[in-house]
């Protein structure tokens, strides 16, 4: 097996120097044009890789190229200057082809053991094309795979023997057994944020924060619905960290790196309310200066839960609604209803609660009759912000399944900024040009009503706010006008 080292070089050592590479995915490939109001989020996954090394005596350096614009010779420098024994590089199916050409640029300089992770890597049904640009590849959670894979690096274990990896060997694609899930997060080391840059390079999408550091917390892994549009990495069994370990981690971000704002980054916050109740309660009798913001699915939260979670600093939660016609949720195995949709949001609006409302049209059996309906209920409930996406068919969804069988889909499509040209399913009766059509119509029947504007400026109370979405107001305009 050629994997670029050679073990009896480094059986000596007695730790690694590991490069993490962040490859651009959201800014500058996702956001396009548009990237000045788009979202530039924390790589929260790979400092989490990151801290698990360095307590087991492990170098780390991080290079996050989705923060910046960057050339092949950032790449090289940041590889030369580092000389790393190992690098592993987040891969997303959106950008693959971006970065089986940086490790191909990389190798031709570097002997570097190069390890494959993330969510095209643990999704994909098949990685074996990969398998002749990364010396490894990463399909379960990183932390201790990577532990594992440093050991072999230093020659204490074997590949065979490393759970959750995928490698070549005389030709052959080999695939180990299935690596078992974290069961206790609280082990976890907090992620390693000191290997930021610049943590204040970093924010949600304008406008969905409102102080700076504002930074991202995952506090669970796992989702137990069954939506049929979605590709979950962390699978079915949900695994959530405890209150005190949250609150913990909001007080080291706040105390040691300045955070004045968090979002929790996960779509099930609120799946046990116990935990949440306690959470809150812990952050009202210290009183930290904190303010955040959640993603939640509507069936976990009740109002004393939600009067509570303004009351501890939540401004702002956002929900998965994806349409407003209950025969669709049924379809797309959505756990909620419109009528559940309707009552949570008030409950939410009269804590207080700022709402960002998600949804999605396309669907597989969405028709121009479905598409109005959900526009119109959008417009009738009191959402702060929409987000519309059209229905995008992922590896390890089920709808990547059965999507031929309810119009065109395209697999070999790859997702990025949604245009005609990019999206991969289009259902019988509408066009791809439909579709971007009445994208861009939502979004101005929705945000340009005067009721609307006035929700807007309401919750303006800083000059922040202002500078935000001026920002914003140009983009909408140049973008939807």
């Amino acid at each position: 097996m050629k994997l670029g080292i050679k073990k009896q070089d480094t059986i000596h050592k007695i730790g690694c120097k590991v490069l993490l590479i962040n490859p651009s995915i959201s800014g500058y490939e996702v956001s396009g044009e548009y990237k000045d109001v788009g979202s530039l989020l924390h790589p929260y996954g790979l400092l989490s890789i990151g801290a698990v090394l360095e307590k087991h005596g492990h170098t780390v350096k991080l290079s996050d190229f989705d923060s910046r614009k960057y050339s092949k010779d950032d790449i090289k420098n940041a590889i030369v200057d580092f000389i790393p024994d190992v690098i592993g590089i987040t891969v997303y199916s959106s950008i693959l082809n971006n970065v089986l050409q940086m490790t191909e640029f990389i190798k031709t300089f570097s002997k570097a053991l190069i390890v494959a992770g993330g969510p095209h890597i643990i999704l994909s049904s098949d990685n074996s094309a990969n398998s002749d640009y990364f010396d490894l590849q990463c399909y379960c959670e990183g932390e201790y795979v990577m532990l594992d894979i440093i050991e072999y690096f230093l020659g204490h274990k074997t590949l065979e023997q490393i759970d959750g990896i995928i490698y070549k060997e005389n030709g052959q694609v080999i695939k180990t057994k299935h690596r078992e899930h974290i069961t206790n997060l609280d082990e976890l080391p907090y992620p390693a944020l000191h290997l930021l840059e610049d943590i204040n390079h970093y924010r949600p999408a304008i406008p969905l924060f409102k102080r700076k550091p504002v930074m991202t917390l995952i506090a669970g892994r796992g989702c137990p619905f069954n939506c049929t549009f979605c590709s979950s990495i962390w699978g079915k069994n949900v695994r959530l960290n405890s209150a005190p370990y949250i609150f913990g981690l909001m007080k080291h971000m706040i105390n040691d790196f300045g955070v004045k704002e968090i979002m929790f980054h996960e779509d099930t916050f609120c799946i046990n309310k116990d935990r949440i109740h306690q959470l809150c309660d812990l952050i009202i009798k210290e009183n930290i200066d904190i303010i955040w913001s959640c993603s939640l699915n509507i069936r976990t939260v009740d109002e004393p839960l939600l009067r509570k979670m303004k009351k501890a600093g939540c401004w702002l939660i956002s929900v998965g609604i994806e349409s407003g016609n209950n025969e669709i949720l049924k379809f797309i195995n959505k756990p909620i209803t419109v009528e559940e949709a309707i009552r949570v949001c008030a409950w939410a609006d009269d804590a207080g609660l700022m709402i960002r409302g998600f949804f999605m049209l396309g669907h597989l059996i969405e028709t121009k009759q479905t598409i109005r309906q959900t526009i119109d209920f959008s417009k009738s409930l009191p959402l702060f912000a929409i987000n519309i996406s059209i229905v995008t068919i992922f590896p390890g969804s089920k709808i990547y399944e059965i999507a031929n069988e309810y119009g065109e889909a395209k697999y070999d499509v790859l997702y990025g900024l949604q245009s005609e040209e990019s999206l991969n399913f289009v259902t019988k009766g509408l066009t791809a040009q439909y579709l971007i059509k009445m994208k861009r119509r939502w979004y101005r029947e929705f945000f340009l009503r005067p009721s609307q504007i006035l929700r807007i400026l309401k919750n303006i109370d800083s000059m922040n706010d202002i500078k935000n979405y001026l920002i914003l107001l140009k983009t909408f305009l140049k973008q939807y006008l």
